[in-house]
């Protein structure tokens, strides 16, 4: 009886023993895969802020350079706690249309992922931008004249005494550290263009442009008429002056060492014209034209005007011209029947940093996926 006793008890310790085991086991599992999928979701947030960074690091990129290309490999954030794996993103960035780009941005912490999207604007603006005119020379000596009244339909500043019909007015938005915006040597050249077909002597005959060279210098003159050139980013220098007359002319700079001047019946298309002392005759449509003068600049009769000028010095403009966008110059003569008129959004082939500022919103943003 004592025997069977004792195997009984043997038997129920041993079975305890197994239950217990089996329960510790079970808890040992369960806490490994609470551990585990705890582990996981760290991982995950983790990954998320990762690719939060990613897009918030791509605005800041793209506000210094609207053309930011991301890189084609991860970037690395660092070791974001807890644990010690590193947080990387990768950023693919699309274009949709015309300002509007769009952001994915995929977050990495071990085998845990995280995609966010986000679409945003980027478009320059601001700076010298924010006004239809700005007339910045700083004398009580200079005075612009504004022949009719309504000249000036939008935003305007001018830094010295100005007439419009018959009254002088003051200082107008006054701001004497607003100047000429002084850009550098080559401005209007791409990274990476490299050397120039170079063409001795004056040149008289447009086709010289048409033989597919991105970049041309001239030594001496070029006198393009009665004709069309239609290039595609193009850079034209000419040592001399140029002349552009009775034609139809897109898509392309031309440099002048000297002057540049537009005759009648002539058609510009998102053109830069470089220069000192610039003259647009009568009878001209320039549509998307960036001018940047270090001379004077004279737009005579008859002229309508789309984009961005600025002049070093003053600018006269004559009767029967209509200009859309944004003016820079010393000093204004307007006279009749001539309107200046601020447009925000003008496309021009190029707008340099130092007239304009990048600005970058985000317009929205979700996630796309979790892994």
């Amino acid at each position: 009886m004592l025997k069977n006793e004792r195997g009984a008890a043997l038997l129920l310790t041993v079975l305890a023993m197994f239950l217990i085991l089996a329960l510790g086991m079970t808890l040992l599992e369960t806490g490994a895969t609470e551990a585990n999928i705890a582990s996981n979701q760290i991982r995950s947030v983790q990954a998320f802020y990762a690719a939060e960074a990613g897009i918030e690091e791509t605005l800041a990129h793209l506000k210094d350079n609207p053309s930011y290309d991301p890189p084609d490999t991860p970037v690395t954030v660092g070791i974001v706690g807890p644990g010690n794996l590193e947080a990387k993103y990768q950023i693919t960035l699309f274009s949709k249309s015309g300002e509007t780009v769009q952001i994915e941005s995929t977050g990495m912490v071990g085998n845990s992922k995280y995609t966010l999207t986000a679409q945003g604007t980027v478009k320059q603006g601001g700076g010298y931008l924010s006004r239809g005119l700005t007339a910045f020379a700083v004398s009580s000596n200079t005075l612009s004249t504004i022949v009719k009244e309504d000249s000036l339909i939008g935003p305007y500043m001018f830094n010295h005494p100005h007439r419009i019909k018959h009254t002088t007015y003051p200082p107008h938005n006054q701001d004497n550290s607003i100047g000429f915006p002084e850009l550098p040597t080559d401005w209007y050249k791409p990274a990476g263009l490299g050397s120039p077909y170079v063409i001795n002597g004056t040149v008289f005959d447009l086709n010289v442009f048409k033989t597919g060279f991105p970049y041309y210098k001239v030594n001496g003159d070029i006198y393009l008429r009665h004709g069309n050139l239609s290039l595609n980013g193009t850079i034209i220098e000419a040592t001399g002056q140029v002349y552009l007359e009775n034609g139809t002319f897109k898509g392309f700079t031309m440099a002048a060492n000297q002057g540049i001047t537009v005759n009648s019946n002539t058609d510009l298309e998102n053109l830069v014209l470089t220069g000192k002392n610039i003259i647009l005759n009568s009878n001209t449509d320039a549509d998307n034209l960036f001018i940047y003068d270090t001379g004077y600049t004279i737009i005579n009769s008859n002229v309508d005007f789309t984009g961005i000028l600025i002049t070093k010095n003053s600018l006269v403009v004559n009767s029967n011209v209509e200009i859309e966008g944004s003016v820079v110059c010393s000093s204004l003569t307007v006279n009749s029947n001539a309107t200046i008129t601020y447009k925000e959004d003008i496309s021009v082939p190029i707008v340099p940093a130092e007239i304009s500022e990048i600005v970058v919103s985000l317009d929205s943003w979700g996630y796309k996926y979790t892994l």
